[in-house]
């Protein structure tokens, strides 16, 4: 896009302020609802949608529909302005300002007994039964009346539930979610008496790993985040002075990893002892030890592959009334032919080549081709011998404009 376009603030307002559950809807996105918020997975990254706001519950970031639109479609703001501006006087509505309350705290009704839940946790989930009991008696587990799910009580420091994470407990179900009002800074957890604290991502990662390392564990401090904040953390280190040393164990997956690292940067200020515990597997569900040791000495785990190790990559749908054979839509397609080339490995390996024969310079003006200009790959269907060059841009659209002309560099050159 060359030159700046200026926007006025009646249309920074309305693109900020559109609705991103009708635009994911639009795009063919699936939302789920999770309390009085809307959840959409990116890849197998949580984000939560409520209105024109989102949250990153991973990275921990956040922000309005311009932001989210620039982070998720890859847009430069000008890009995520006329993209939001075009749709939203269309199918896509604009809110008004929200008016942000705070919703009342109530736990969900309990079932008459535990049936489902200690089936789900004992043989499903592998979880020791004595570590489950003795969270159940002090009544940090049970099960709801109405789903049958396994709810995990955080309490606060006088006792009073204020947080409750919600897991679905049916062969088939991958529900997951906390009860409306929950405080995450007293998500669920567990106050010992040693200067440990152990802090991990979600519930189960937590009774998995005390279940894997029985030896004394009462005495020790464990939190679940029910997602990658810190808030749980600070708040334990508030209400047990004597915590000195944190151990880290989110998951090893990049997420996981960043919230780690950024954490470890703020306990670093606090003077904490801390460290880093990363899981074979992905969490610290599904390990199984073997009798192998790793070269280190460390017992070694079975890893369990998940279906959700692999990337999603999201396409953005056909522009309505675009027409392939159209030569005023050339461009357009054109464009969305190079995004898909760098999508694929075999795309991938046409780009490499291309850069290759053209020792890295644009044809049209002679200069370098790099990460700050960008490219276009410019397909002339007339010439078959060389039908495809690696141009910038800006001279991209100066040659579809005829405004300029260039020699194709032969194909095989070097």
């Amino acid at each position: 896009m060359s030159g700046f376009i200026p926007f006025t603030d009646e249309q920074k307002e309305k693109a900020r302020r559109t609705d991103l559950a009708g635009l994911l809807r639009s795009q063919g996105e699936t939302l789920r609802k999770s309390g009085s918020e809307l959840e959409w997975l990116d890849g197998s990254q949580k984000v939560t949608i409520r209105g024109n706001l989102w949250f990153h519950q991973y990275e921990q970031v956040g922000g309005d529909s311009i932001a989210f639109v620039r982070k998720f479609y890859h847009k430069s703001y000008p890009e995520a302005m006329e993209f939001l501006l075009g749709r939203s006087s269309g199918v896509l509505s604009v809110l008004p300002p929200m008016q942000k309350s705070t919703p009342k705290f109530e736990l969900p009704p309990a079932n008459d007994n535990m049936r489902r839940v200690f089936a789900y946790l004992l043989n499903r989930r592998g979880i020791d039964k004595d570590v489950l009991y003795a969270f159940v008696r002090k009544k940090m587990i049970y099960e709801s009346a109405q789903y049958h799910n396994v709810v995990f009580v955080g309490f606060d420091k006088d006792g009073i539930p204020r947080h409750a994470n919600k897991r679905g407990t049916g062969s088939a179900s991958t529900y997951k979610g906390n009860a409306v009002g929950s405080q995450p800074k007293y998500s669920f957890h567990w106050n010992g008496r040693s200067n440990q604290l152990y802090l991990f991502e979600a519930p189960i990662d937590m009774l998995s790993f005390i279940s894997m390392n029985k030896d004394g564990w009462r005495n020790h401090s464990y939190a679940a985040a029910c997602s990658v904040s810190d808030k749980v953390l600070f708040q334990c280190l508030a209400d047990n002075p004597g915590i000195s040393k944190v151990s880290i164990c989110f998951d090893s997956d990049e997420p996981g990893q960043l919230a780690a690292q950024r954490i470890t940067a703020k306990l670093v200020m606090q003077n904490i002892e801390l460290e880093i515990l990363v899981p074979v597997n992905r969490s610290w569900t599904f390990s199984v030890p073997t009798k192998q040791k790793m070269s280190n000495g460390e017992t070694l785990y079975i890893r369990l592959i998940y279906a959700t190790d692999t990337d999603i990559i999201r396409f953005t749908k056909i522009r309505n009334c675009s027409n392939p054979f159209d030569a005023d839509d050339r461009e357009y397609f054109e464009k969305r032919n190079t995004e898909k080339m760098r999508n694929s490995l075999k795309g991938r390996k046409i780009l490499a080549k291309l850069f290759r024969q053209q020792n890295g310079l644009c044809p049209v003006c002679g200069k370098k081709i790099t990460v700050d200009t960008g490219f276009q790959v410019y397909d002339d269907k007339e010439n078959r011998q060389n039908p495809k060059q690696m141009l910038h841009p800006e001279c991209y659209r100066k040659v579809r404009k005829n405004d300029v002309s260039f020699e194709p560099v032969p194909e095989g050159e070097l």
